[in-house]
């Protein structure tokens, strides 16, 4: 299973390697908040799962978005 797990690229594993970016620092906590309160009111019902869209946009727009860049341009040099 695992064979096929990986040949198939069903999984995706994170490479990032290195230390934070600097949103990371500024920013990490607060995402990782925001993402656990949206995924466990999803999951409990307490919000529909169309809220994903919520916060996703409040994600990016909080940090995640200068993350992913940061990370993009550290994967390119990789």
């Amino acid at each position: 299973m695992y064979d096929r797990i990986r040949i198939e690229g069903i999984i995706i594993y994170n490479e990032f390697t290195t230390a934070p970016t600097p949103s990371m620092v500024d920013r990490q906590a607060y995402l990782d908040k925001i993402e656990e309160e949206y995924y466990t009111k999803i999951i409990t019902g307490e919000l529909p799962v169309s809220s994903f869209d919520t916060f996703t946009a409040e994600w990016e727009k909080a940090g995640g978005a200068d993350i992913t860049s940061e990370v993009n341009e550290w994967y390119k040099t990789k």
